[in-house]
């Protein structure tokens, strides 16, 4: 007989990834006129642009390769390409506070980084190359910039057609959509309750800017995209249930578009695993159910959470939030049945988690509004995890 712990382990993590290509993205190429050659030295590596504006990494041994990745801004809706110049373009800054967009030259290194938060620049969001997008007065944004003269090599002001996720493009119906709205820098929020045809749920404070998931018109979205403290658009969509269909198609029983059929549950039993409660996993995030094993009544694990730990110092593993208890049914839900409304219209069975029938351990690390609430160390946590005889550990 196959050990489960050893060879059981589906755990399901899906993202989105806005691709340059796709229809609606555009490409933008920033050209600022080349000056002198520059040089970063890393230590181990350097790089350094030459005087066509060509960028070169050079390590310690000698060897040299393009570099020139290091000049692409690959933002959501599209790639900015940057040739650096000596300095960045501070002057067409508008006067006040606002969303900026600056790049690095080069890989980032960590004093750029806690530089920013001395000189007043809070960080919304890290973007691929070397970029990040802030929120600033254009006077602490000069200032942090003249500091790191040699590093900054290209600076603007957030625009009316960065706000607006290229999915949104040309919609004229309403729209489900979630808008980024930046924490204590205008009043998007209040005026945000005003337009919401419909409240999909509370909004969700992120620490620098806070997610409200609601339903617009194309005009009252197209109104938000010009004020100052709305830093993103993109489309919310309604969560539904599909199970069984994750099961499938992490055991690769697909066509490359969708699941070929139900019947997760027989691949399971026919790779020859059999008493997967031996099996222990942790589930670190909100919490589960209601609190304790003994309170956990959704029928999907009733029973089956040995143990619920709580890091946060509010004294109750109780999940406000719901995410740790959809996490964990993902990870090892059993239904109580397969009867009438537990089935899809296709037959796929709600509720099936990819690990069905494993034992759970909750630690709760997060407040119920997903903030990080960890009062310990991580040491500590791992320590826990041991004494309750963990086998795989999830850090949704």
């Amino acid at each position: 007989m196959l050990k489960p712990a050893r060879l059981l382990m589906f755990l399901v993590i899906f993202s989105f990834f806005a691709a340059c290509g796709e229809s609606g993205i555009d490409i933008r190429i920033h050209e600022s006129a080349a000056t002198d050659e520059k040089t970063l030295d890393y230590g181990a590596f350097s790089i350094r642009m030459e005087a066509d504006g060509s960028i070169l990494r050079r390590d310690k041994s000698g060897s040299v390769s393009d570099a020139s990745n290091y000049l692409e801004i690959k933002l959501l809706n599209g790639v900015e390409r940057v040739r650096p110049g000596a300095k960045a373009e501070i002057s067409e800054l508008r006067s006040g506070a606002g969303i900026r967009l600056l790049h690095h030259f080069g890989p980032v290194r960590s004093d750029f980084v806690n530089d920013m938060a001395a000189f007043g620049l809070r960080i919304l969001n890290y973007i691929p190359n070397s970029a990040y997008v802030v929120y600033a007065d254009d006077s602490d944004v000069k200032a942090f910039c003249a500091r790191h003269s040699e590093s900054v090599d290209y600076l603007r002001d957030w625009r009316h057609e960065d706000r607006l996720s290229f999915q949104l493009k040309g919609r004229s119906d309403m729209q489900d959509v979630s808008v980024f709205v930046v924490n204590d820098a205008g009043d998007s929020a209040g005026f945000l309750a005003g337009l919401a045809q419909k409240v999909h749920q509370n909004p969700v404070d992120m620490g620098t800017y806070t997610v409200h998931r609601v339903r617009l018109n194309a005009a009252d979205i197209s109104r938000l995209q010009s004020r100052g403290d709305v830093y993103w658009i993109e489309p919310y969509y309604i969560p539904e249930p599909a199970d069984e269909r994750q099961g499938m198609i992490m055991a690769g029983r697909h066509n490359g578009v969708s699941p070929t059929g139900p019947g997760y549950a027989d691949f399971v039993a026919g790779l020859g695993i059999e008493d997967l409660e031996d099996v222990v996993v942790d589930i670190s995030d909100t919490g589960c159910d209601g609190g304790t094993p003994e309170t956990v009544t959704h029928p999907d694990l009733a029973g089956r959470i040995i143990k619920i730990r709580d890091w946060t110092g509010i004294g109750s593993g109780l999940d406000e939030g719901g995410h740790g208890t959809i996490n964990a049914s993902i990870i090892g839900g059993v239904p109580e049945s397969s009867g009438d409304g537990m089935l899809d219209d296709l037959g796929y069975l709600y509720g099936l988690g990819t690990a069905p029938g494993v034992s759970m351990v909750c630690n709760k690390i997060m407040t119920g509004d997903g903030m990080w609430g960890m009062s310990a160390s991580y040491t500590d946590l791992i320590k826990g995890l041991t004494e309750d005889g963990v086998d795989i550990t999830s850090n949704s």
